[in-house]
């Protein structure tokens, strides 16, 4: 019996230290990033840049507006790509394959464009949200000391993130993609993090898959924060062609 009771103070005192530990690296990682009332305080964003994908570059525009829409443009070849949530319904423009005008998005698509909710921090008000963070222990990435934290969202999604262990700023997030029905992994290295009106922002992020040769990266060459976006906006019958 005292073997149990002891068994069980232990588990639960491992536990506490854990989630204190959780709670102490979050805290450092929204105070790096700018302070949470500062990060509570984006409604809306408005992002700029270019994917680079080997000698290729696509000009983006990607729009957000809480608690859940989001609209991107990517243009290739000439050819506007558009992807949209407006909070109930995803759809999409895509020229390229042959869609020419706003049509719901397939599912798997659809699942991909709205978890694309967390630009401003993935930890922010990570409870409200109904995620789950674990502390995985401490690792080395390429020289430098990082925490690795699992980041479990209310689908059942997981990504593990790679904090640095001095300012427990996001340095890399490892995940999961949906394509052609068949789930990939991947992984994304965050950095040239830059301040916007006392927020930071990572603008460049490399996107690597073992689907993919050489990856791809994402290149920001400017954001806003709040400007002003009307619902309509996100929405697919507001969609107008240029």
């Amino acid at each position: 019996m005292r073997k149990i009771a002891y068994f069980v103070m232990v588990t639960l005192l491992v536990s506490l230290s854990f989630s204190q530990t959780v709670d102490e690296i979050i805290s450092k990682n929204l105070k790096s990033r700018g302070g949470i009332e500062k990060l509570r305080r984006i409604k809306t964003l408005m992002i700029k840049g270019k994917i680079v994908n080997q000698s290729m570059e696509m000009p983006f525009v990607l729009w957000t507006k809480k608690p859940n829409m989001v609209r991107t443009e990517i243009t290739i070849q000439k050819n506007k790509m558009i992807q949209a949530y407006d909070g109930k319904n995803a759809w999409w423009v895509m020229p390229l394959l042959n869609i020419n005008e706003p049509q719901p998005m397939p599912e798997d698509y659809a699942k991909q464009v709205k978890e694309q909710q967390d630009y401003d921090s993935p930890f922010l008000d990570y409870k409200k949200k109904g995620y789950k963070i674990e502390f995985l222990g401490k690792d080395n990435l390429e020289g430098t000391g990082v925490y690795k934290l699992k980041l479990t969202k209310k689908n059942g999604k997981e990504y593990i993130y790679y904090l640095d262990e001095a300012s427990c700023i996001e340095l890399k997030m490892e995940g999961t993609t949906v394509k052609d029905g068949k789930e990939i992994r991947g992984e994304t290295i965050f950095g040239d993090y830059k301040e916007v009106d006392g927020i930071f922002f990572p603008f460049s992020m490399e996107m690597k898959s073992p689907s993919s040769q050489g990856g791809s990266q994402m290149i920001i060459e400017g954001i806003k924060i709040n400007p002003s976006i009307s619902d309509g906006f996100f929405k697919m019958e507001n969609y107008k062609k240029d």
